[in-house]
């Protein structure tokens, strides 16, 4: 479960946090090489060992980044995990390099001057609340065997018992 966030380049214009319908058009990020080294030299650390999917491993969250195998690159999209300071981390790439953040769970552009935390909290207590829920439950074990009265039941039909006469006592007919 991750909190998804889509970069965009709207040439250093992001659109306000609640006017999508006015965005402007979107141009390429970049060639995939060149966009990988420029996010990399304002956010060191970024593990690239699969070109195509990008991860920073943060204090207390994580940043994976979907690059994908286009070139030039459109757009990246994120899946961030964890807690804390994930919206500092993305804005150090995303500011500098006039990238808008594309807040996919409240569908509004994160305001790079004052970045809203409303979709990163909103998802870190979504994802809390599933987890406590899947916590409550039960682990799945062996199922219990049905308590059964004498033989085990054989999944066939039985046929009814006929009733026995009593012993010890013969009918005895006067003639």
């Amino acid at each position: 479960m991750s909190w998804d966030v889509l970069v965009v380049n709207f040439a250093g214009k992001t659109p306000p946090a609640n006017e999508m319908a006015d965005e402007p058009p979107a141009v390429p990020l970049g060639p995939a090489a060149k966009v990988r080294n420029d996010i990399t030299a304002k956010l060191p650390g970024v593990d690239w060992s699969d070109p195509t999917w990008g991860i920073y491993e943060g204090e207390t969250f994580s940043i994976e980044f979907n690059i994908g195998k286009d070139d030039p690159l459109e757009s990246i999209m994120l899946h961030v995990r964890g807690g804390g300071a994930a919206i500092p981390a993305m804005m150090a790439f995303a500011k500098p390099l006039g990238w808008s953040l594309l807040d996919c769970s409240t569908s509004e552009y994160l305001d790079p001057e004052n970045p809203s935390s409303e979709g990163w909290e909103g998802f870190q207590d979504y994802r809390d609340k599933v987890m406590r829920a899947v916590e409550r439950k039960k682990p799945i074990g062996k199922a219990k065997k049905p308590k059964s009265k004498g033989k085990k039941p054989t999944g066939k039909k039985e046929k009814p018992k006929r009733k026995e006469k009593p012993k010890g006592k013969r009918n005895s007919r006067k003639a």
